[in-house]
């Protein structure tokens, strides 16, 4: 048993929880941290906080969320906030590979983080 193990095994007796991996603490921060993102920078400080190289690595790895999560999460876009996508990023955007595009996300995010 690792030293963070036990200790985190001491704090969950004093707190009288049941006892939890450090990794299982990490994931329980990140998905908490997912559904509470309002903005792409938000997401981009939690990936970093993740120790992420990428915001690509957060979504392959913690969004996890069930349809009926992501159901709700889409009923709490306001119509006036959902605009048609601009037809020409849109073409662009889409003749991107995989990997070309979570770059481009990433960049993104960057540029957002910046303002």
């Amino acid at each position: 048993m690792t030293a963070l193990n036990r200790r985190l095994n001491i704090l969950d007796q004093a707190a009288n929880l049941p006892h939890r991996s450090p990794h299982k603490y990490r994931h329980g921060y990140a998905i908490y941290g997912l559904q509470h993102c309002q903005t792409m920078a938000q997401y981009h400080a939690l990936s970093r906080n993740l120790m992420h190289a990428n915001i690509a690595i957060t979504d392959e790895r913690y969004v996890h969320l069930e349809e009926t999560e992501r159901g709700k999460l889409l009923c709490q876009v306001s119509n006036n906030q959902i605009r048609q996508p601009d037809d020409e990023l849109h073409a662009l955007l889409a003749k991107l590979d995989k990997q070309d595009l979570h770059r481009a996300i990433t960049i993104a995010a960057g540029l957002l983080v910046e303002r």
